[in-house]
């Protein structure tokens, strides 16, 4: 936890931390401070990914298959930051200049998230591990 100034204000600042002000006191606090923990780990050949196709966000979401036989609801990994309307529910982490944003009623395995690719050649895209799958 790092002090900073003082005010009288919550906050965020670019890295996304949440500040918590007293009257005397600022505090940062970082993610697991937050008790937000999670392992994300991305693969190489996602970050080339990206960076071909001009962006820097992942957004992992849960897609629901409503069918007679076998309903629940599947991980899905879009490129690019969710729609303006629905940042909020979502959580937001950087890892190595990647923004992953994870949907909040995700759950997710102890050993966490790994971004992958999936596919061969021309037809691979990303792809995601360690999301408890209902």
């Amino acid at each position: 936890m790092q002090k900073k100034k003082e005010y009288l204000k919550f906050c965020r600042n670019k890295e996304k931390r949440l500040y918590i002000f007293c009257k005397c006191q600022i505090y940062v606090l970082n993610q697991e401070e937050r008790g937000i923990k999670m392992n994300i780990s991305i693969d190489e050949k996602v970050k080339e990914y990206l960076k071909k196709k001009g962006e820097s966000a992942i957004t992992i979401k849960l897609v629901t298959a409503d069918n007679c036989c076998v309903p629940g609801a599947f991980p899905s990994v879009e490129i690019g930051k969710p729609k303006d309307n629905e940042l909020d529910r979502f959580k937001r982490f950087d890892i190595d200049g990647v923004d992953i944003y994870v949907h909040k009623m995700i759950e997710v395995k102890e050993r966490g998230l790994k971004i992958y690719m999936e596919g061969l050649s021309f037809l691979s895209r990303p792809a995601v591990d360690g999301v408890k799958v209902l």
